[in-house]
């Protein structure tokens, strides 16, 4: 058997930690290219999600300073019309309430008070539809309270055309049958059933159409109330024609008779009530907790009845109210469970 000399051995050694350091050299060497390839990669790739943060954060900022801009006027003169809806549905009851809608000369056949009413209920609609023309330059998702209002308005809109929704929804169902073959025969002694208590919605577009303005210079704008009021005295304007076709729905009217179209205003109440709420709510998670809900109301404001009326609280103060929470639950909850999980989206989007 061979055997090494000291020398040798120490030669060898030598030779295998030469080996050995060359080998960790040639590791370390190459652990540092991947480790500043890694790094580069990491760079770009910080760059590249920085430069979209930069990006979304410069189109969130323009799409704002757009949108409050666009929407900041509307949504004013929104707020403002609805609280005045609001308080012509409280004043129709107490219209009711002390005689004015009851007998041949009622309030409502006066031309001032009626033509007052469509105004001041359509208004709102009106400037909602201003707000529908600019959305394809909006982005209403980047700001909730506008959505929010957007969104509420919207079902206020749509109650007009809900008269059968509201029928079914109440409990028991109310009888309506508006489009019988018998109805206009039967309309006078059971208005409740067989007089037509809602708006179709292409009717109603019409009229409220014609609430716009549409000047050659200077954006589109709702009419005052005066330059409605001469519009509507020229027989063959299109406004004339367009109100004529709906003037049906308060020809008479008193909540007692015309039950349905009661509740489309009781609902528009709690609507109105919730869209002026969203002022003082702004943040999403206020909002979330405000929104599912019915407000509540007083509702002796929503009390018809005349002194010698022998009608139970039941009729007049729970039964429409069972009614517009079951609208509630069934149209203003899930929309805004829509809204919300957009919203919770964009937040997400924009804190990435």
């Amino acid at each position: 058997m061979l055997e090494l000399s000291d020398i040798d051995v120490k030669i060898f050694a030598a030779i295998v930690a030469a080996i050995a350091s060359l080998v960790v050299a040639i590791l370390g060497y190459l652990g540092t290219r991947k480790n500043q390839r890694d790094l580069e990669k990491m760079k770009a790739k910080f760059a590249e999600s920085k430069a979209e943060r930069d990006a979304l954060r410069d189109y969130e900022y323009e799409a704002r300073k757009r949108l409050y801009h666009e929407c900041g006027p509307l949504l004013f003169l929104l707020l403002d019309s609805s609280e005045r809806a609001l308080m012509r549905i409280h004043n129709i009851a107490r219209a009711a309430k002390d005689g004015n809608l009851s007998g041949p000369d009622t309030w409502l056949s006066h031309k001032y008070y009626k033509l007052s009413t469509w105004y001041i209920l359509l208004g709102p609609l009106a400037t909602l539809n201003l707000i529908q023309r600019r959305l394809t330059l909006l982005d209403l998702t980047l700001d909730y309270r506008i959505y929010a209002q957007y969104s509420i308005t919207k079902l206020i809109y749509h109650s007009f055309g809900h008269d059968f929704k509201l029928a079914r929804l109440n409990t028991p169902a109310l009888p309506y049958d508006p489009h019988s073959q018998e109805a206009e025969q039967k309309s006078q002694q059971h208005p409740e059933v067989y007089y037509q208590q809602g708006i179709p919605i292409g009717l109603l577009d019409n009229a409220i159409d014609a609430l716009i303005l549409k000047e050659d210079k200077g954006p589109w704008r709702v009419m005052t109330f005066a330059e409605f009021e001469r519009e509507y005295q020229k027989s063959e304007t299109e406004l004339r024609k367009a109100f004529d076709r709906i003037d049906y729905l308060f020809e008479n009217f008193h909540p007692k008779p015309r039950p349905i179209l009661w509740r489309i205003l009781i609902t528009q109440a709690h609507l109105y009530t919730l869209l002026l709420q969203t002022r003082m709510h702004g943040e999403p998670r206020e909002l979330s907790k405000l929104l599912p809900k019915m407000p509540e109301m007083d509702r002796s404001k929503f009390d018809w009845r005349q002194p010698e009326e022998k009608i139970d609280d039941d009729t007049v103060l729970i039964e429409p109210f069972k009614t517009t929470e079951a609208y509630f639950n069934s149209e203003v909850v899930p929309i805004v469970k829509r809204s919300m999980q957009m919203t919770q989206t964009e937040l997400r989007r924009s804190h990435t």
